[in-house]
């Protein structure tokens, strides 16, 4: 593929998963995702609407950073140094998670904590700026993987490994990062080794994939559902039954993770390789991804527990108009903030 053509699967696939980020957000108080609301209804079909966003998007985001960054390491091999990766990632996830981590934490929790536990949440991403320092171990483990020069297969045998050890609680987001470098390190292969995956693009294998994806989240969330529940708490079951409950549900979430992805991946492509004319405005539009995803939460929450919008309008209606809210404000805040100096290099 051309340096082009890579450009826009990843722009189209970014866009793509910035609006069902704000949809699962928006849908979030009906599918366990965030506290519901005190008296409100919980519509079965805005359950699986916030689950069906949330199913693969995760897995996708991190997917695509590891494809973008096998990519650059493929064209320039000597930004594979520490200092390299350690520099650029500071100043590309870690200045915007404390910075925005910051003001999410003044507006949102508790000011009376001890000021060591405020420094810590903050240094480990508050809300949903948690996925910048797991994006950047990410990184992190790329590099340790490249320099040790052992072979790529054992890498992802240790990554499948790595994801099952997931479960045990690490300090700055270290868990989760054990979790989604499995995805990261797919996608890095990917560019980096320029492997062949055209036949994945075809008419056949794209309705494959998407009828795996399909059949793999309605089958095990329902399992999970009925079987597992949507939550563990200490008090429910024994402590070794709770340890193999939280196994499966990662075992799960990967598979419908896994599946979502390569579905993803293949439809973009089978999309833009019957249209080889893609506008401009689709790259355009995709540099404001990362905006939208440092706004959207702040919107929404505010929103949904601060104002008397939830109970303005109708609870059917509610997350609809929280998502275009949320959207079209994330929008004009990270277009804002791009025209200043310091948020074009934050945020830009």
């Amino acid at each position: 593929m051309t340096a082009k053509k890579i450009l826009l699967d990843v722009c189209a696939i970014r866009l793509i998963l910035i609006i069902l980020l704000v949809l699962y957000h928006a849908f979030a108080i009906f599918c366990d995702g965030w506290t519901p609301l005190d008296n409100y209804p919980e519509p079965a079909a805005y359950w699986w609407i916030g689950k069906s966003a949330y199913s693969f998007m995760l897995e996708a985001f991190v997917f695509i950073s590891g494809y973008v960054y096998g990519y650059q390491i493929y064209r320039n091999p000597e930004k594979l140094s520490l200092k390299a990766v350690v520099q650029s990632k500071l100043k590309r996830l870690i200045l915007p998670s404390i910075i925005f981590s910051t003001v999410y934490y003044l507006l949102f929790y508790d000011l009376g904590e001890p000021i060591w536990k405020i420094v810590y949440s903050i240094l480990c991403g508050t809300g949903h700026m948690w996925f910048l320092p797991m994006l950047f171990w990410c990184f992190i483990f790329t590099f340790i993987a490249e320099k040790t020069g052992i072979r790529h297969i054992y890498i992802i045998m240790s990554a499948f490994v790595m994801v099952v050890i997931s479960a045990v609680p690490l300090p700055l987001r270290l868990s989760s990062a054990l979790y989604y470098f499995l995805f990261f390190y797919t996608g890095y292969l990917i560019k980096r080794k320029a492997w062949d995956v055209r036949e994945l693009f075809s008419s056949r294998n794209t309705i494959a994939s998407v009828s795996i994806y399909l059949c793999l989240f309605v089958g095990l969330t329902m399992l999970q559902s009925k079987y597992l529940g949507g939550g563990i708490q200490p008090t429910d079951i024994e402590i070794v039954n709770k340890g193999i409950s939280i196994v499966i549900k990662t075992m799960i979430k990967l598979s419908i993770g896994f599946s979502g992805v390569i579905a993803m991946y293949s439809v973009t492509n089978h999309i833009i390789g019957q249209n080889s004319t893609m506008s401009q405005a689709l790259i355009g539009m995709s540099s404001y991804c990362f905006g939208i995803y440092i706004y959207q939460q702040f919107i929404l929450k505010y929103l949904y527990y601060y104002t008397e919008l939830p109970y303005a309008v109708s609870p059917y209606l509610l997350p609809w108009a929280g998502f275009a809210i949320a959207l079209v404000l994330s929008f004009v805040l990270t277009y804002l903030t791009r025209k200043t100096k310091f948020g074009n290099m934050l945020i830009g």
